[in-house]
């Protein structure tokens, strides 16, 4: 009996090669593979923190703004009610409002004080410390919830010296409708008010700057008429001119009639404040400061 003898089976080195390299391409792949991902991972964490970051700046800028609008609103709001104040008895008689309980305690009263009263000394940009008036409104301690807000005034002279002074040249309208104390008392502007209303809130501050020309009348009282060296006064009863003794005074031809005015706030009769320059804006970090008189 014969048996077939099994054939040997006999592996090339060459096939182990070709099995390695196919491993090891496999496994470049594979870490080629993890690289990407990883890199992948990194830019969209990148990208994600930038939006993020981009959000929060968006955010940040959106309050910002916010903040700003509502100290703007403060301040605007409180220059609104300046000015409503101020022409709120202009041009009306004050001798009428004397006993007024509403105009005693108004801004407009205080202004018109604020302008007669030689206390109050004119503004001098050498002295801004000295010549600037600042007053705070007080919220009774509320100010970090709803802001707190500094009125800053002072006021520039249009005359050369308190005093004022003319001349009056009698002719036949003296008896006329127009009696000389309306003569002399028409378009005295005094003053230029200059009125800041600074509001702080939110470490913001925002600002509104107006300047008001004024035009006052005094009461007759407050008003010298002399002819050379004689002291008369207009009666306007009679439509004459008067002398010390209330008898009648004819000025002689070629004389004229010399006024002059000393103002004060207890002779002042009417008050007049009319906007010159619109509202000057201005915004800002928040500092605080200033002094009260």
């Amino acid at each position: 009996m014969f048996r077939r003898k099994p054939k040997e089976i006999r592996i090339s080195k060459d096939v182990g090669i070709s099995e390695n390299i196919l491993m090891g391409k496999t496994e470049s792949r594979a870490g080629s593979s993890l690289i990407i991902v990883v890199c992948v991972s990194a830019f969209l964490v990148a990208f994600a923190l930038a939006m993020v970051y981009t959000g929060s700046m968006l955010m940040a800028r959106a309050n910002r703004g916010l903040e700003q609008e509502r100290c703007y609103q403060l301040a605007s709001s409180f220059a609104r009610v300046v000015d409503r104040e101020l022409t709120r008895y202009s041009g009306q008689n004050l001798d009428t409002l004397g006993a007024n309980t509403d105009y005693s305690k108004s801004f407009y009263r205080f202004s018109c004080k604020f302008l007669e009263d030689s206390r109050y000394q004119e503004y001098n940009p050498e002295h801004p410390e000295l010549t600037t008036f600042y007053y705070r409104h007080n919220m009774d301690g509320a100010d970090d919830k709803y802001g707190k807000v500094t009125l800053i005034l002072y006021k520039e002279n249009d005359q050369d010296t308190d005093i004022m002074s003319g001349m009056l040249i009698p002719d036949s309208s003296d008896s006329g409708t127009v009696s000389p104390i309306e003569k002399v008392m028409a378009d005295i502007s005094r003053f230029t008010l200059h009125v800041e209303v600074v509001a702080e809130l939110d470490g913001m501050t925002y600002s509104y700057s107006t300047s008001y020309d004024t035009q006052v009348e005094y009461v007759k009282e407050a008003v010298v008429f002399t002819v050379g060296e004689d002291r008369i006064h207009w009666d306007e009863t009679s439509k004459k001119w008067l002398d010390y003794a209330n008898e009648e005074y004819v000025v002689p031809d070629g004389e004229v009639i010399h006024y002059e005015i000393t103002p004060s706030f207890d002779k002042l009769s009417k008050c007049s404040f009319t906007k010159t320059i619109e509202e000057r804006e201005s915004l800002g970090i928040g500092e605080g400061g200033g002094a009260e008189p």
